[in-house]
């Protein structure tokens, strides 16, 4: 299971990344649209690893996942 998650974040890791670049570079200028949710992914994933070792770190993860979503959702319809 946490080679899983590890090859998961690698590739939401390479994604934010990619997103960075796009946004810096002026090719799309809401690239950032994609990058944030993507860095609350990163979280979520830390989080379900972090579970069995240290669930406060964990629990935390959650909650700034959850508020990297809100936040996305709040100001991609706004």
């Amino acid at each position: 299971m946490r080679k899983v998650l590890f090859v998961f974040q690698i590739i939401v890791s390479l994604v934010v990344i990619t997103a960075a670049v796009i946004q810096i570079t002026g090719l799309h200028p809401k690239a950032v649209n994609v990058a944030v949710p993507m860095v609350g992914l990163m979280l979520l994933l830390q989080g379900i690893g972090n579970w069995k070792n240290d669930r406060a770190a964990a629990i935390t993860g959650f909650c700034c996942a959850g508020f990297i979503f809100v936040v996305s959702v709040v100001v991609f319809f706004s």
